[in-house]
């Protein structure tokens, strides 16, 4: 039971650090965009990429579910701890797109779930699960700091110069 509710927290998690925020004023930066259709295909591909770390991080549940006290294994830790830093990746473009910056606690947590995934393959699946839990819960805490002092309007990037145009 420990096992799935570690792995529904940090489902939640991930629902959560996409939803604060960029998630909510996406539409209206669609549309204050000057060049909308190059915004959306850009957008798109920041969803597929947090689509692809959410596919990678349901494998990651299913391991810390069936296997929670399992033989340490490096593959399983690159799973439960790379399926929420490929979704970051994306979260961390998506952020660009809607506020023309990116947060630091995306790339500050990004970069600890890689560097950790080698470092903590010798504990069991259920304490790597902790391990991301404790780093996207952090990320939502900051996120949540940083809008109350610091709070961001929507500001599309400049379209990009080049073939994506037209005269």
């Amino acid at each position: 039971m420990t096992a799935f509710v570690l792995a529904f927290a940090i489902t939640t998690l991930l629902w959560r650090i996409y939803f604060y925020r960029a998630g909510l004023v996406l539409p209206a930066v669609i549309a204050t965009s000057t060049a909308p259709a190059v915004f959306s295909r850009s957008a798109s591909y920041a969803h597929l990429l947090m689509a692809g770390g959410i596919v990678l991080s349901s494998v990651g549940d299913e391991i810390i579910i069936t296997h929670p006290f399992a033989e340490p294994n490096l593959v399983w830790s690159a799973v439960i701890l790379c399926g929420p830093a490929i979704y970051l990746a994306g979260r961390a473009r998506l952020d660009y797109l809607s506020f023309s910056r990116i947060a630091y606690s995306r790339v500050t947590g990004l970069l600890l779930l890689v560097a950790l995934a080698p470092v903590v393959a010798f504990l069991p699946p259920i304490l790597i699960a902790v391990v991301a839990i404790v780093i996207l819960t952090a990320i939502a805490t900051s996120d949540t700091i940083s809008w109350r002092f610091r709070p961001s309007k929507p500001t599309p990037p400049p379209p990009p110069h080049g073939r994506y145009l037209r005269p």
